[in-house]
């Protein structure tokens, strides 16, 4: 493992405000036989540090899954690609013991031995620090906290908030069980997902739900293009639901 530090400043006491050490190469190893990890070098990989010592630890790291894990599929085409792994990024930065944030990312993908059923998992954070809170954590507007003040947030960030958050999640329901195309197959997934201690919020959506073709109020022809549920904090809070 091979870290660098640029521009550190010394003085008769010691080092001079902060300073960061890198790491300058890729490190891959096996995590037993299925996964492959890798610590990417660069800006996110790093030790910072001062004279009190370290005071920040980062980790950039890909997951390279074995096939007999998860396989890769198309996001457009849903077909399974028989030349590609399964790649999972994860960041963590850490300030201490049990005060760590980690951000998790996989690209799409199907169980082995369950084809049709496709996953993807987008922007997903786990923040257990009161110290740093991800930009990429987005609250709805009007959203409750006793660590945020979401209707007045311009420049400003919620170090204080923990919780988990999840940007985008998709499950495609095999063809074969809804008799639909892969252009217009039936889709369940959640945006924006907030687990804290107010409880859940978020949305839970399904798409191609019902078509003209196989719908019916009475004698009229039905459609349910798009179905969503929000919640916050636990509560109802909208529904919308888009049709012909």
């Amino acid at each position: 493992m091979a870290f660098q530090a640029v521009g550190v400043g010394f003085t008769p006491n010691g080092i001079q405000g902060g300073a960061k050490m890198k790491m300058l190469s890729d490190l891959q190893f096996d995590w037993g036989q299925k996964i492959q990890l890798t610590f990417k070098a660069g800006t996110q990989t790093y030790i910072s540090f001062d004279c009190q010592g370290v005071n920040e630890v980062s980790i950039k790291m890909e997951a390279k899954l074995c096939r007999d894990i998860a396989i890769p599929i198309n996001p457009g085409t849903f077909e399974r690609d028989d030349d590609a792994y399964v790649t999972g990024t994860v960041v963590m930065a850490s300030a201490g013991w049990g005060d760590f944030v980690g951000d998790i990312s996989f690209s799409p993908f199907e169980v082995p031995h369950r084809e049709g059923w496709a996953f993807s998992v987008q922007g997903a954070v786990f923040d257990f620090s009161e110290a740093i809170t991800p930009n990429t954590v987005e609250f709805p507007r009007g959203y409750s906290h006793p660590d945020l003040n979401i209707d007045n947030r311009e420049g400003r960030f919620y170090p204080e908030w923990r919780g988990i958050f999840l940007k985008a999640a998709r499950v495609k329901i095999p063809d074969k069980l809804t008799g639909r195309t892969a252009e217009n197959s039936v889709t369940v997934g959640a945006n924006h997902l907030i687990f804290d201690q107010t409880g859940f919020s978020g949305d839970i959506f399904a798409t191609n739900v019902l078509g003209l073709d196989t719908g019916r109020v009475d004698s009229w022809a039905f459609s349910i293009d798009s179905v969503a549920i929000g919640a916050q904090s636990n509560q109802f809070h909208h529904v919308t639901l888009n049709g012909e």
